[in-house]
């Protein structure tokens, strides 16, 4: 008898720490979870942040496009024309930089997306373990 209580009360530990062990490994992976969900969330943001300012460089350089063209070369615009090509030169950089920089930032929204995807299901493997 003796041993048989001794066997239950080693069992029952053990269940308890394998409940304990399956609930420890079920937060860690809903901590993962959420922190691939928010990185994921910041590259989205990201990205629109990037395509607006693009967007807004690229209306600015075709306004000053066609500003240019309406002004002429000779003359008393002279002057103001160089000082509008230099703009239009750095823009025209500034909006090929923001163009690079969009599609590296966006080249890492399907990591991010397979990221969410794993973790939800290891989550769900954690959750099915642990019931």
């Amino acid at each position: 008898l003796r041993g048989e209580l001794v066997e239950l009360k080693t069992r029952q530990s053990l269940s308890e720490r394998m409940a304990d062990a399956a609930q420890v490994f079920l937060d860690s992976q809903k901590a993962v979870l959420t922190v691939a969900e928010a990185a994921l969330q910041a590259i989205h943001e990201k990205v629109g942040s990037l395509t607006q300012t693009h967007a807004c460089k690229s209306a600015k350089l075709l306004r000053l496009t066609q500003k240019r063209a309406s002004m002429g070369l000779r003359g008393k615009n002279r002057r103001s024309v160089k000082r509008l090509s230099r703009s239009m030169r750095n823009l025209r950089a500034a909006v090929h930089t923001i163009e690079a920089y969009l599609q590296t930032v966006q080249a890492e929204v399907p990591r991010a997306e397979r990221d969410v995807e794993v973790a939800k299901a290891e989550t769900l493997s954690a959750q099915q373990f642990q019931a």
